[in-house]
């Protein structure tokens, strides 16, 4: 997307490379150290670093997405370049997978949505990526268990429609755990045990509304459906509702 940046890592700094294409396509230009490959990450981030091949980076824990997409800079991505003449390309591949959670009313009160795992597992903060033969992506997380989902700038509440998280892969032993909240206090929260793997590029749909009460999980492009575990608190969410 027009505006978008790049880190381009040379060897010995992180460059800032920009665009003002957008589409699935997009030319950036920065400027780096002469080399036969780079590594690429978005979205850039001055603290993000490159040692033996291995990208250091923080995964957004709080992001802050509207109807219907992802926060801005939060769909993680990497790759290598290869050389073509004097311009270098890179299939940029998702390093996470996503969470998809609705609202249903147009004033829902929701101020905060949290996807946890039940069993600590790191999803977001400091993590790694490193790459296999192929260029592919493989990202490890080992600063927090959770992410949260908050209005984005100028709304105080989740409005109806469809919202987008990005989290870390990761093998969670206990599955995961969406808590909903309303300001500070928690009005809901619901289990779902079934899961054994957040999986790169993979999508996980939340069946129901947050403001009004979760059914299930399914696993786009997997054909994978989890049965809701456990709720709780969800006479707070009634009371809520009324």
């Amino acid at each position: 997307q027009s505006g978008d940046a790049v880190s381009v890592f040379d060897g010995e700094s992180n460059n800032r490379f920009t665009t003002s294409d957008s589409g699935s396509q997009a030319q950036f230009t920065g400027s780096a150290a002469p080399r036969a490959s780079y590594t690429v990450i978005y979205p850039y981030d001055a603290a993000s670093s490159l040692q033996d091949g291995i990208i250091s980076f923080s995964w957004p824990s709080v992001q802050a997405p509207s109807t219907g997409t992802f926060a801005p800079g939060a769909n993680i991505s990497a790759g290598l370049t290869s050389s073509n003449g004097g311009s270098h390309s890179a299939i940029m591949y998702n390093a996470g997978c996503v969470v998809r959670f609705s609202v249903r009313r147009a004033s829902s009160g929701v101020t905060r949505v949290d996807v946890r795992t039940a069993g600590g597992e790191k999803i977001s903060g400091s993590s790694l990526i490193s790459f296999n033969s192929e260029g592919i992506p493989a990202a490890t997380a080992s600063g927090s268990d959770c992410v949260s989902a908050v209005p984005a700038s100028g709304a105080t509440c989740f409005e109806g429609g469809e919202y987008v998280l990005t989290l870390c892969p990761a093998s969670i032993s206990d599955g995961f755990v969406v808590d909903v909240f309303k300001n500070d206090e928690k009005a809901a929260s619901w289990s779902f045990d079934g899961l054994s793997e957040f999986k790169r590029n993979a999508s996980y749909v939340l069946k129901g509304f947050v403001d009004d009460g979760l059914s299930g999980l399914y696993c786009e492009g997997m054909g994978e459906e989890h049965a809701l575990s456990r709720a709780d608190d969800e006479s707070k969410l009634n009371d809520w509702n009324r």
